[in-house]
C-alpha cells in the first residue's frame, strides 16, 4: 500500500498526524453498521431547535389583540428529539435488500434485490470528504483535486485492508472452532 504523493512531502510529525486521522476515519467507516447512529446535524445533537413563533395575544381589558413574536424550543423533526440519527439506509432500512419497483411491476410480484442506494451494505458510508476536511485542519498542503486523485483511493485502500484482515481473522477462527 503506497501513500498518496502529497503525504510523502509532509514533515514527519505532520505526516504521522495525517496518517492517524486517515486510519481513524477508515476504522470508523469499517466499524459502521445499520445499527450505528450519528449526531444530528440539524439540531447540533441537542434534540431541539430554537424557532420564532408569532402568536396573537388578547389584551387584559378584553378589547383588541396584538401580535407577539417569541422564541420557543421545538423538537427537531430530523431526529425526533433524540439528538442522533440512524446510519441505516433510508431505502432498505438497513436490510441491504429492497423491492425493485420496475422489475416488480414487470413481473407482477414483489422482486427483491440489492439496494441501489447502499449497494447492499445496509448503511451509508462515511463520506471521504469528511476525512479530507479533518486532514485540512492539520495541513493545508493537500488540495481537493489532489485528494480526489490520490488521497481518496488511498483512503479506500485502508478500508479495504481492514475488510481483508477481518476475512483472514474469520478464516482463522473457523479453523480453530471447526
Amino acid at each position: 500500500m503506497t501513500a498518496f504523493a502529497s503525504l510523502r512531502k509532509l514533515k514527519a510529525n505532520i505526516r504521522l498526524a495525517v496518517m492517524q486521522v486517515l486510519a481513524t476515519y477508515a476504522y470508523l467507516d469499517y466499524c459502521r453498521s445499520a445499527a450505528s447512529v450519528k449526531p444530528c446535524e440539524c439540531c447540533s445533537a441537542i434534540g431541539f431547535i430554537a424557532t420564532e413563533v408569532v402568536t396573537m395575544k388578547s389584551m387584559l381589558s378584553g378589547v383588541g389583540r396584538r401580535e407577539v413574536r417569541e422564541q420557543v424550543r421545538m423538537r427537531c423533526k430530523n431526529c425526533a428529539g433524540k439528538g442522533v440519527v440512524s446510519s441505516a439506509c433510508r431505502d432498505c432500512n438497513g436490510r441491504g435488500h429492497a423491492v425493485m419497483r420496475k422489475e416488480s411491476e414487470r413481473q407482477g410480484v414483489p422482486v427483491m434485490g440489492d439496494c441501489k442506494r447502499c449497494c447492499g451494505r445496509g448503511h451509508e458510508r462515511i463520506p471521504a470528504v469528511e476525512a479530507f476536511r479533518a486532514i485540512s485542519e492539520i495541513t493545508d498542503s493537500t488540495s481537493l483535486a489532489t485528494w480526489d486523485r490520490s488521497g481518496k483511493p488511498f483512503y479506500g485502500q485502508l478500508i479495504s485492508k481492514l475488510e481483508i484482515e477481518e476475512s483472514w481473522a474469520n478464516l482463522a477462527l473457523n479453523k480453530v472452532t471447526a
